[in-house]
């Protein structure tokens, strides 16, 4: 059988188009040309990643950049997004907060 080479977006088509047609794995591989090992194998990875709910929190690691001396400290997260402290922040709080 020939490879493909396709995208997420284009299996998680595949894959629901697979489900609305009510044929067995093997049968919807040999009509559409596809592996059945790939189809099975993006239907498992597309049903674990139904199971896990994100949280919308992101673990983010707490140092201690700050310096007793320093007048502010700030949080830069990822999406670009930050906290600033004017005040030296409690390390155990923000611990127990992010982590």
């Amino acid at each position: 059988m020939k490879r493909l080479s396709l995208t997420e977006h284009q299996w998680k088509t595949i894959v629901a188009q697979w489900k609305k047609s009510g044929e067995s794995m093997s049968a919807y591989s040999k009509t559409k040309g596809i592996s059945k090992s790939s189809l099975s194998y993006w239907v498992r990875k597309f049903r674990r990643e139904k199971t896990v709910v994100p949280s919308g929190f992101i673990k983010i690691p707490v140092s201690n950049e700050c310096s007793v001396a320093a007048k502010t400290c700030e949080i830069l997260f990822p999406n670009g997004a930050r906290i600033m402290f004017y005040k030296k922040p409690d390390y155990r709080k923000l611990k127990q907060l992010f982590l």
